[in-house]
C-alpha cells in the first residue's frame, strides 16, 4: 500500500460544500463573461450571416425586393446541374486535398526544424519568415499615415 495521505472532508459540514459551490459559480461566471462578447461576435459576424444566406437561398430573389417566390432546394439542384459549378467544386476540392496532404505537412516539418532543428542559419531563417509579418505592420501604418496626413491626405 502506498503512504499517500489525503483530506477527506467531512459529509456534514454543509459549509464547506456550500463554499466550494459558490467559488465554483463564481468561476463558471467568470468563465462565461469572458466567453460571451467573443461568442456574440461570432454569432453575429458569422453564425447569423451564413443561416440568413442558406434562408435566402431557398427563394427565387434577386436581392432588392421583397422575399416572395419561395422556390426550396431548385436553386441547389439547377447549381448542380451546371458543369461550370461542378468543375469550381472539383477545383476546390483538390486544393484542400493537396493542402492537407502537401502544404501542412511542409509546414509543420518546416516550423519543426525551425524550432528544434540544429540549423546552420537558424536564426537568419527565423527572421526570413517573420518579415513578412513586421512589413505588413509598417506597410499599413505608412498608408494610414499617407491617408491621415493632415497637409494632402485623403482624409
Amino acid at each position: 500500500m502506498s503512504s499517500t495521505s489525503f483530506r477527506v472532508l467531512p459529509r456534514n459540514n454543509p459549509s464547506i460544500s456550500d463554499e466550494k459551490r459558490k467559488a465554483q459559480r463564481s468561476k463558471t461566471l467568470l468563465i462565461v463573461l469572458f466567453f460571451f462578447p467573443g461568442f456574440a461576435l461570432l454569432a453575429l459576424l458569422l453564425i447569423y450571416p451564413v443561416i440568413q444566406a442558406g434562408y435566402y437561398s431557398l427563394f427565387n430573389w434577386n436581392g432588392l425586393g421583397p422575399i416572395e417566390d419561395f422556390v426550396g432546394l431548385a436553386n441547389y439542384t439547377r447549381a448542380f446541374e451546371h458543369s461550370v459549378f461542378r468543375r469550381a467544386m472539383l477545383h476546390n476540392l483538390y486544393v484542400v486535398i493537396l493542402t492537407l496532404l502537401v502544404e501542412l505537412p511542409l509546414a509543420m516539418i518546416l516550423a519543426l526544424l525551425l524550432v528544434r532543428g540544429n540549423l546552420r542559419f537558424q536564426r537568419v531563417f527565423r527572421a526570413i519568415f517573420f518579415l513578412p509579418f513586421v512589413f505588413s505592420e509598417i506597410i499599413t501604418g505608412l498608408i494610414w499615415r499617407f491617408v491621415l496626413n493632415p497637409g494632402d491626405g485623403f482624409v
